[in-house]
Protein backbone atom coordinates (compact mmCIF):
# COMPACT_ATOMS: atom_id res chain seq x y z
CA UNK A 1 0.00 0.00 0.00
CA UNK A 2 1.16 3.06 -1.12
CA UNK A 3 1.74 6.42 0.98
CA UNK A 4 -0.60 9.24 0.50
CA UNK A 5 1.92 11.35 1.43
CA UNK A 6 4.28 10.00 -1.08
CA UNK A 7 1.63 9.53 -3.64
CA UNK A 8 1.03 13.58 -3.41
CA UNK A 9 4.97 14.41 -4.46
CA UNK A 10 5.27 11.85 -7.01
CA UNK A 11 1.89 12.86 -9.09
CA UNK A 12 3.31 16.44 -8.46
CA UNK A 13 7.21 15.46 -9.92
CA UNK A 14 5.38 13.82 -12.96
CA UNK A 15 2.86 16.74 -13.76
CA UNK A 16 5.93 19.18 -13.45
CA UNK A 17 8.32 17.10 -15.63
CA UNK A 18 5.28 16.55 -18.08
CA UNK A 19 5.99 12.94 -18.74
CA UNK A 20 4.45 9.73 -17.75
CA UNK A 21 3.88 6.80 -19.30
CA UNK A 22 0.24 4.98 -19.35
CA UNK A 23 1.48 2.20 -16.87
CA UNK A 24 2.71 4.93 -14.99
CA UNK A 25 -0.59 7.26 -14.33
CA UNK A 26 -2.39 3.83 -14.47
CA UNK A 27 -0.53 2.76 -11.39
CA UNK A 28 -1.23 6.39 -9.74
CA UNK A 29 -4.69 5.87 -10.68
CA UNK A 30 -5.03 2.71 -8.77
CA UNK A 31 -3.35 4.14 -6.07
CA UNK A 32 -5.64 7.37 -5.66
CA UNK A 33 -8.78 4.87 -6.03
CA UNK A 34 -7.77 3.16 -2.94
CA UNK A 35 -7.58 6.65 -0.93
CA UNK A 36 -11.01 8.02 -2.93
CA UNK A 37 -13.80 7.34 -0.15
CA UNK A 38 -10.90 8.96 2.60
CA UNK A 39 -12.14 12.38 2.44
CA UNK A 40 -16.11 12.11 0.91
CA UNK A 41 -19.17 13.43 3.38
CA UNK A 42 -20.00 10.01 3.87
CA UNK A 43 -17.05 9.58 6.02
CA UNK A 44 -16.50 12.39 7.98
CA UNK A 45 -17.34 12.14 11.54
CA UNK A 46 -16.90 15.70 12.30
CA UNK A 47 -17.67 17.13 15.82
CA UNK A 48 -20.24 15.24 17.79
CA UNK A 49 -19.91 16.98 20.48
CA UNK A 50 -21.81 19.63 18.67
CA UNK A 51 -24.76 17.60 17.51
CA UNK A 52 -27.33 16.44 19.84
CA UNK A 53 -26.73 13.12 21.21
CA UNK A 54 -29.23 10.95 19.31
CA UNK A 55 -27.28 12.23 16.15
CA UNK A 56 -23.95 12.25 17.20
CA UNK A 57 -24.75 8.23 18.57
CA UNK A 58 -26.13 7.98 14.23
CA UNK A 59 -22.93 9.65 13.20
CA UNK A 60 -20.57 7.63 14.88
CA UNK A 61 -22.21 4.10 14.25
CA UNK A 62 -22.18 5.47 10.84
CA UNK A 63 -18.75 5.98 10.70
CA UNK A 64 -17.75 3.11 12.88
CA UNK A 65 -19.67 0.46 10.43
CA UNK A 66 -17.52 2.56 7.09
CA UNK A 67 -14.26 2.48 9.01
CA UNK A 68 -14.75 -0.92 9.82
CA UNK A 69 -14.94 -2.12 5.69
CA UNK A 70 -12.00 0.27 5.52
CA UNK A 71 -8.99 -1.17 4.04
CA UNK A 72 -6.89 1.45 4.96
CA UNK A 73 -5.08 -0.19 8.20
CA UNK A 74 -5.07 3.36 10.54
CA UNK A 75 -9.37 3.18 10.26
CA UNK A 76 -9.69 -0.38 10.69
CA UNK A 77 -7.38 -0.17 14.11
CA UNK A 78 -9.20 3.48 15.24
CA UNK A 79 -12.49 1.94 14.49
CA UNK A 80 -11.53 -0.95 17.07
CA UNK A 81 -10.29 1.60 19.54
CA UNK A 82 -13.91 3.53 19.11
CA UNK A 83 -15.81 0.31 19.61
CA UNK A 84 -13.88 -0.55 22.28
CA UNK A 85 -14.12 2.74 24.44
CA UNK A 86 -17.60 3.51 22.79
CA UNK A 87 -19.36 3.63 26.52
CA UNK A 88 -17.19 6.01 27.71
CA UNK A 89 -17.47 8.31 24.63
CA UNK A 90 -21.01 8.41 24.17
CA UNK A 91 -21.04 9.36 27.91
CA UNK A 92 -18.80 12.48 27.48
CA UNK A 93 -21.09 13.36 24.60
CA UNK A 94 -24.04 12.98 26.06
CA UNK A 95 -22.98 15.21 28.89
CA UNK A 96 -20.70 17.75 27.47
CA UNK A 97 -17.60 16.60 29.49
CA UNK A 98 -14.27 16.45 28.43
CA UNK A 99 -10.35 16.08 30.07
CA UNK A 100 -9.50 19.19 28.18
CA UNK A 101 -9.44 21.65 31.77
CA UNK A 102 -7.23 19.03 33.37
CA UNK A 103 -5.54 18.73 30.64
CA UNK A 104 -4.93 22.33 30.56
CA UNK A 105 -4.58 22.31 34.59
CA UNK A 106 -1.94 19.65 34.30
CA UNK A 107 -0.05 21.57 31.28
CA UNK A 108 0.05 24.55 34.03
CA UNK A 109 0.91 22.64 36.78
CA UNK A 110 3.77 21.29 34.76
CA UNK A 111 5.24 24.61 33.69
CA UNK A 112 5.03 25.73 37.05
CA UNK A 113 7.19 23.12 37.95
CA UNK A 114 9.95 23.66 35.56
CA UNK A 115 9.61 27.46 36.45
CA UNK A 116 9.87 26.38 40.66
CA UNK A 117 13.16 24.21 39.55
CA UNK A 118 15.44 26.82 41.35
CA UNK A 119 13.60 27.13 44.56
CA UNK A 120 14.83 25.64 47.57
CA UNK A 121 11.79 25.24 49.67
CA UNK A 122 8.74 23.02 48.20
CA UNK A 123 6.44 25.74 50.20
CA UNK A 124 7.60 28.32 47.12
CA UNK A 125 5.85 26.04 44.12
CA UNK A 126 3.37 25.03 46.07
CA UNK A 127 2.54 28.88 46.46
CA UNK A 128 2.91 29.71 43.12
CA UNK A 129 1.00 27.30 41.96
CA UNK A 130 -1.53 27.81 44.36
CA UNK A 131 -1.27 32.15 42.86
CA UNK A 132 -1.56 31.12 39.81
CA UNK A 133 -4.52 28.31 39.62
CA UNK A 134 -6.08 28.73 42.83
CA UNK A 135 -8.62 31.81 41.42
CA UNK A 136 -8.47 34.11 44.09
CA UNK A 137 -7.20 37.73 42.27
CA UNK A 138 -6.77 40.16 45.08
CA UNK A 139 -6.59 44.00 43.88
CA UNK A 140 -3.40 45.18 43.80
CA UNK A 141 -3.19 48.61 45.34
CA UNK A 142 -3.62 51.72 42.61
CA UNK A 143 -5.14 49.10 39.60
CA UNK A 144 -8.29 48.05 39.13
Amino acid sequence: MANPRKMGTRLTAVVATGGASAAGWGKLSAMLDQYKGVYTSETKLGSPWDTKYPDAVEALDKWVNWAGRSRIPAFVKLEKSVVKHRASILASIEHGLSNGRIESMNTKIRLITRVAFGFKKPEAPIALAMHNLGGHKPELPGRK
